[in-house]
């Protein structure tokens, strides 16, 4: 490795690691810490006076799950993503929801003193949506571990619908997530089919075992209805409040829906940031991807511009538009309940 190349290197593992720490983390001690060098010794590695090794690297690499492709390969059309999901399995959904709400409260203490902003594109609900509502989370767990996650509770039908629901961890941890969502701003994208795999599902298992009680499919429509509703009316106003309790959310935190009628993709989540910008982007569906590199980022908001130029805004003066969107979504749930009886 050339000096260039090793200087290179130097300011992307120092950048990455910054990334992944908290601004109350001194990264001279952390580093001291995990190579087991002295502080000075950090600090000229840090001032690019000396290079991190190759070993040294590594070593940084793989404690914080730092991709070196974004390195090497920046300025190509390579681009480097970590996929977490194939190392290790979650053991029940609450794994997966406390990721989910340390990856959003990552994100909103690096925006705390900046004017951060967080894009979703979906074909399907957006997963911060349903967590005010009990039987639908727990619905749409289930429907996760049939489709791709696989978890050992859901199988063997010993997994029951109203018990998770009610579990009172998972109701913990679900609002702790709605709290970090709402007090981060978003641009939202959703597709004429968001309801749609919901609600193909609940028909396919209304009569199994899942249910306890012969009426919770039919909560579930009802749930997703006033779900539908709550998002329209937060499109409507342009900021984010509680479902439940109407409450607003901190500053008024800005919500800016859309209906793109041409989505050609699954789900992806971007944050855009100074000191912490990510994509993630699913495979399968929740299940995603990451990466923080240049070229994903620059093509993320490109995307993003381009499906604005083909969208119709659904927040403040696109009320008929959002009138007629909000009355499709409504019928497909009434065509669903009056199958159900």
């Amino acid at each position: 490795m050339d000096i260039v190349e090793e200087l290179k290197s130097n300011d992307y593992i120092i950048n990455e690691i910054k990334k992944r720490l908290s601004s109350t983390k001194d990264i001279t001690a952390v580093i001291s810490t995990h190579l087991n060098l002295s502080k000075s010794a950090v600090y000229r590695k840090l001032s690019s006076e000396v290079p991190f090794t190759f070993q040294e690297v590594m070593l940084l690499a793989r404690f914080y799950g730092i991709s070196l492709d974004n390195c090497i390969h920046a300025g190509s059309s390579c681009t480097g993503f970590q996929f977490p999901f194939h190392q290790s399995k979650y053991e029940n959904d609450l794994m997966y929801y406390e990721k989910i709400h340390k990856l959003l409260q990552k994100q909103l203490n690096a925006n705390i003193n900046e004017e951060g902003q967080m894009f979703i594109l979906t074909q399907e609900i957006v997963p911060f949506y349903y967590m005010y509502f009990p039987e639908l989370t727990s619905f749409q767990i289930l429907l996760w571990s049939k489709a791709t996650m696989r978890l050992d509770q859901t199988e063997e039908q010993q997994y029951k619908i109203e018990e998770r629901a009610h579990d009172p961890s998972m109701r913990a941890v679900s609002e702790k997530i709605v709290k970090a969502y709402n007090a981060i701003p978003s641009t939202e994208f959703i597709s004429s089919s968001l309801l749609d795999q919901n609600l193909s599902a609940i028909a396919q298992f209304a009569h199994q075992p899942y249910f306890e009680d012969k009426h919770t499919p039919m909560l579930i429509c009802e749930q997703l209805e006033s779900m539908i509703k709550f998002v329209f009316q937060m499109a409507k106003v342009g900021h984010k409040f509680h479902c439940l309790t109407g409450e607003k959310a901190e500053d008024s935190t800005k919500f800016t829906l859309y209906h793109d009628p041409l989505a050609n993709y699954g789900t992806s989540i971007y944050f855009r940031s100074k000191e912490k910008p990510m994509v993630y982007t699913a495979l399968d569906f929740p299940n995603y991807m990451s990466s923080t590199a240049t070229n994903m980022l620059q093509y993320m908001e490109r995307w993003v511009s381009n499906c604005r130029t083909h969208s119709y805004r659904m927040s403040g003066e696109g009320e008929m538009y959002r009138t007629q969107l909000l009355q499709s979504f409504l019928k497909k749930i009434d065509a669903t309940k009056k199958m159900l009886g």
